[in-house]
């Protein structure tokens, strides 16, 4: 396959892995994320705490912190 320049490219392939409630970012959902949505509750919603904001609602309430306890001990490969 070519571009409109007439440079051939090569399929690529990437993979992405989303884990819901992993609010601290360490590939698995445990109670730290959970204490980390509790403390983020009712906070205005900004760019240092928008990974609290689970359910991507647009404000971080107990819904976050409901959704986090259901895929607690949930991980990425």
């Amino acid at each position: 396959m070519n571009d409109s320049a007439g440079n051939s490219s090569a399929r690529l392939s990437a993979s992405m892995g989303v884990l819901i409630g992993d609010a601290n970012s360490s590939r698995r959902v445990d109670s730290g994320d959970v204490l980390a949505v509790r403390q983020q509750n009712l906070q205005p919603l900004q760019e240092s705490n928008f990974r609290s904001d689970v359910n991507a609602s647009g404000r971080i309430d107990s819904g976050d912190v409901l959704v986090t306890r259901q895929q607690n001990l949930a991980e990425l490969p």
